[in-house]
C-alpha cells in the first residue's frame, strides 16, 4: 500500500509542476509580460524615485521623476494602455535623469492600495529594471506558496488534488483576465489576491491539524507573511485573513471542549492541559493577528505623513464600494441614483449632505459646489477621498436606517444572486453578460457596457470561458482521479473542512462590496476548484466500490 501512495503521490506532484507549467506559458502565450497593467505602471515611478534616486521610501514620487515617466509616455500614446516597449523607453527617460539634480520635492499617489509599489521594487531588485519582468514575480511567489503547502501537508489526500484543480482554473481564467480592461494581468490590483488563496489554505489546514517541527513552523510564518503582504497589495485580501482567524478559533474551541469532557482531573490542570492542546490550533490566527497590527505600525511609520493626515487614502476606500453595492438593488439604485459608475455615489453622497444641511462640508471636500452644474471628472476623482468616503459610510448606514429591509434584501438575496448570475457566464451556462445595465451610468455612458461586449466576443470568439467540461479540465479531473484510485484510501471528509471553509468564505467580498467580472476572480477560481476536486473523488469513489474497495472513512 505504501508503494501505491508514494506513486499516487508523485503523479499528483507531477502534474501541478505540469500545470504551473502551463499557466506560465499561457501567461507568455498571451502577451501579459509585454501589457502591464496601469497599476504597475503608475507603480513604476516611486520604485524608480527610491531604488535610483535615494527615496525616502515613504510611497511618494519625486516630481521630476513623475514628470519625465509621464512625458515620455504621453509623447509615445495618448490611450490609458501602454505596451511594454513604451513604459520601457519611458524608464529609460527616468535613468537618464542626473541624480544630483534631481529635486527633491514629492506628490502623493493617488487613492489606491500603495503595496503595489514595493512588488514592483521587489522584482525590479530581483529581475533588473525590465517592466517585462515583473510578472515572474507573482509566478515565483504562487510557487512558493505551493510548494510550502504540498510540503507541509503532501499527506492530507485533499491538497494536492485542491491544489491541481485551482491551478487548472487559474489556467482557464487567463484569457478571460487578459481580455477585460479592467484587469488586463494576473498584477491587476483585483486580481493580486489570488496570490495568497494558497498561503490562506496552509493556516487552516494547519489549523486542523498543527505541523509543530521547526520546517512545518517555518512554512506557516512564510505563508502568513505572504497573507499579510497581500493585505499590503490590496485591502480586500482582509476576507482571507478572517475566514483564516474563524476557522483557526472554531477548531481550537472544539479542541478545547473535547478536552474538558475527556478529562477528569483538578480544574486547573484539566485548564492547563486544554490550553497546551489548543494553543497550536490557534498559532495561524495569532501569527496573522500580530502581522496586521504589525502591517498598521510599518505603514504609520513609513508613509508621508500627508497620509496620515488624510490628503490620500493609504488604501482603497472602503465605504464608496460597499455603498455602490445598492446598485445591484434596483428599488434603492432608483432611490438614490446608484450605478457603479464612481459618480454616482459621489452624487448621492453630495444630495445626502444638502438633505442634512451640510452642503458646505461637500465644498470642502473638494466638490463641486451645489450651486453649480455636476461635473463627472470634478464629481469623486478631486475629493479628498478619506473625509468623502467617512461620509459615504454616513450615507450607507443612513440608508440601512431608512430602509432596513431594502438594505438587508441586498445583501441576503440581490447581491448573492448577482454572482451567481456572473459565475454562470464565465463557466458557459449562460450565453449574454449579465447585469450590464448596472455599469451604464448618465455620467460615464455605456463605456463599461461596451468592455464587457468586447470581452465577450474575444472571449466567445476564441472559446476562451472557463468552462467546467473544458479539455484541460477533464484532463485534470481524469488524472486526479487516478490518483485518488491508487491511493489506499479516500480522502476524509474532514480533510475537506478547510477547502470548504475558504470556498464559501471568497464570496465574502462580493457581497460585502459587488459582484462584477473584474472583482469575482476568488469565487470564479475557487468554486471550479471545488467542483473538479468533487467530480474526481465521486467518481474515484464509485471506481473503488464498484471493484469492491473499501468505503471511504467517516
Amino acid at each position: 500500500m505504501a508503494r501505491r501512495d508514494r506513486l499516487a503521490t508523485i503523479l499528483g506532484l507531477l502534474l501541478m509542476a505540469f500545470l504551473f507549467a502551463a499557466n506560465v506559458w499561457r501567461m507568455f502565450s498571451l502577451g501579459m509580460d509585454k501589457h502591464p497593467p496601469f497599476w504597475v505602471v503608475d507603480a513604476i515611478p516611486p520604485a524608480l524615485s527610491d531604488l535610483r534616486f535615494g527615496g525616502r521610501g515613504d510611497y511618494t514620487v519625486y516630481n521630476d521623476v513623475s514628470d519625465v515617466f509621464y512625458k515620455a509616455l504621453r509623447a509615445q500614446s495618448l490611450a490609458l494602455d501602454h505596451d511594454s516597449g513604451m513604459v520601457q523607453r519611458s524608464m529609460a527617460a527616468v535613468m537618464a535623469l542626473d541624480p544630483s539634480r534631481i529635486s527633491r520635492k514629492t506628490v502623493l499617489l493617488g487613492g489606491e492600495d500603495k503595496g503595489i509599489v514595493d512588488f514592483v521594487k521587489i522584482a525590479f531588485r530581483l529581475f533588473g529594471f525590465d517592466c517585462r519582468r515583473i510578472v515572474y514575480l507573482y509566478y515565483a511567489i504562487l510557487a512558493g506558496s505551493l510548494s510550502l503547502l504540498v510540503g507541509s501537508f503532501a499527506a492530507n489526500r485533499s491538497v494536492i488534488t485542491f491544489a491541481c484543480a485551482f491551478l487548472t482554473g487559474h489556467y482557464l481564467l487567463q484569457p478571460i483576465i487578459f481580455s477585460n480592461p479592467q484587469l488586463q494581468s494576473v498584477l491587476a490590483l483585483r486580481f493580486l489576491p489570488v496570490l495568497a488563496l494558497m498561503a490562506c489554505l496552509h493556516s487552516m489546514l494547519f489549523a486542523q491539524r498543527p505541523v509543530l517541527s521547526p520546517g512545518g513552523i517555518a512554512a506557516l510564518v512564510l505563508q502568513v507573511l505572504l497573507l499579510i503582504f497581500a493585505v499590503h497589495l490590496r485591502s480586500v485580501t482582509l476576507w482571507q485573513i478572517a475566514v483564516a482567524v474563524a476557522f483557526g478559533v472554531a477548531v481550537a474551541g472544539v479542541t478545547a471542549r473535547r478536552q474538558f469532557k475527556a478529562s477528569d482531573g483538578s480544574g486547573l490542570a484539566v485548564l492547563r492541559n486544554s490550553v497546551a492542546r489548543y494553543i497550536p490550533h490557534i498559532l495561524p490566527a495569532i501569527l496573522l493577528v500580530a502581522g496586521l497590527l504589525a502591517l498598521n505600525v510599518y505603514r504609520h511609520r513609513s508613509f508621508d505623513v500627508r497620509y496620515l493626515r488624510g490628503d490620500q487614502p493609504t488604501t482603497r476606500v472602503f465605504w464608496h464600494n460597499i455603498l455602490s453595492g445598492y446598485a445591484f438593488n434596483p428599488n434603492l439604485a432608483g432611490t438614490y441614483g446608484l450605478k457603479i459608475d464612481d459618480s454616482s455615489e459621489a452624487r448621492a453622497a453630495r444630495a445626502f449632505l444638502v438633505e442634512n444641511r451640510r452642503a458646505a462640508e461637500w465644498t470642502a471636500l473638494g466638490g463641486t459646489p451645489v450651486d453649480k452644474p455636476w461635473v463627472w471628472g470634478t464629481g469623486f476623482y478631486r475629493l479628498r477621498l478619506t473625509a468623502y468616503d467617512r461620509v459615504a459610510g454616513e450615507l450607507f448606514w443612513s440608508i440601512v436606517l431608512t430602509h432596513p429591509a431594502e438594505a438587508i434584501a441586498t445583501f441576503v438575496f440581490y447581491k448573492p444572486a448577482a454572482l451567481l448570475r456572473q459565475l454562470a457566464w464565465v463557466y458557459g451556462f449562460r450565453r449574454e453578460m449579465p447585469d450590464v445595465p448596472v455599469w451604464v451610468s448618465a455620467d460615464i455612458g455605456d463605456a463599461m457596457a461596451v468592455q464587457l461586449a468586447d470581452v465577450q466576443k474575444t472571449v466567445d470568439s476564441g472559446g476562451s470561458r472557463l468552462t467546467l467540461w473544458a479539455p484541460t479540465a477533464c484532463l485534470t479531473i481524469l488524472v486526479l482521479t487516478l490518483v485518488q484510485v491508487l491511493q489506499s484510501r479516500l480522502s476524509s471528509p474532514l480533510e475537506w473542512l478547510p477547502a470548504a471553509a475558504l470556498v464559501l468564505g471568497s464570496i465574502i467580498p462580493s457581497i460585502v462590496g459587488y459582484p462584477g467580472l473584474h472583482t469575482i476572480s476568488e469565487p470564479v477560481l475557487l468554486f471550479a476548484a471545488a467542483i473538479f476536486s468533487a467530480v474526481s473523488v465521486s467518481l474515484s469513489w464509485a471506481i473503488k466500490r464498484a471493484f469492491g474497495a473499501r468505503s471511504p472513512p467517516r
